[in-house]
């Protein structure tokens, strides 16, 4: 099945072994988090976890791949997990249906090596990045919006945040898809974007 990833010098046998025994975790099942999903599930990671306590809405449909028509008012996190399993049924998925807060942040984060943020508001950001720098995870952070999308890194390492970008780059105002609406191809795009950079932070 990695055949034709294996054959990249930089990444082979050993590589393949690296990102089969890795662990990460994905925040959020929607738009960005469909097309993450469905690459990392397709690299060969070895462990995915999920959270989301969300159910699959008609409006929803353009951006989120994962499901389709017959998943409408299901829940979210069964229908990604039993799709990706048919992509690659060696997958392990943990599954969290949960809302990410202060009080389960901390047991739900701890025993992976990458977290991705692919939700779609700043308290579930700034929560996420604050909880990667103390335990020494790296996030891989992404938002769209309109016709624009934006990804990053944010490491402890590198004494990198979130909340050092918008210092600098106050943020006006609260904006959502729901509110001022999404082009279905720019969460798929920003997406893929975070999977790439997982997989290249793995190896």
């Amino acid at each position: 099945m990695y055949k034709k990833q294996m054959i990249l010098q930089e990444i082979g046998l050993e590589g393949q072994n690296v990102l089969i025994s890795s662990k990460i975790l994905c925040i959020g099942s929607g738009g960005l988090g469909s097309s993450m999903l469905i690459y990392l599930t397709l690299s060969g990671v070895g462990t995915i976890g999920i959270v989301e306590m969300d159910f699959v809405e008609l409006s929803n449909l353009h951006r989120q791949p994962l499901y389709n028509f017959n998943d409408i008012n299901k829940n979210k996190l069964d229908c990604s997990s039993n799709f990706l399993k048919k992509l690659n049924p060696n997958l392990n998925i943990i599954k969290f249906y949960n809302k990410l807060s202060r009080n389960n942040v901390y047991n739900i984060m701890k025993n992976f090596d990458i977290v991705v943020d692919c939700t779609d508001n700043f308290e579930t950001k700034f929560l996420i990045n604050e909880f990667a720098y103390k335990l020494k995870i790296p996030m891989i952070y992404g938002s769209a919006l309109g016709f624009e999308g934006h990804i990053a890194i944010f490491d402890y390492f590198l004494g990198s945040c979130l909340k050092c970008l918008y210092i600098k780059y106050p943020i006006l105002g609260i904006q959502n898809c729901n509110n001022e609406g999404v082009l279905g191809a720019i969460p798929g795009v920003i997406g893929c974007l975070q999977s790439l950079e997982c997989i290249k932070f793995i190896l």
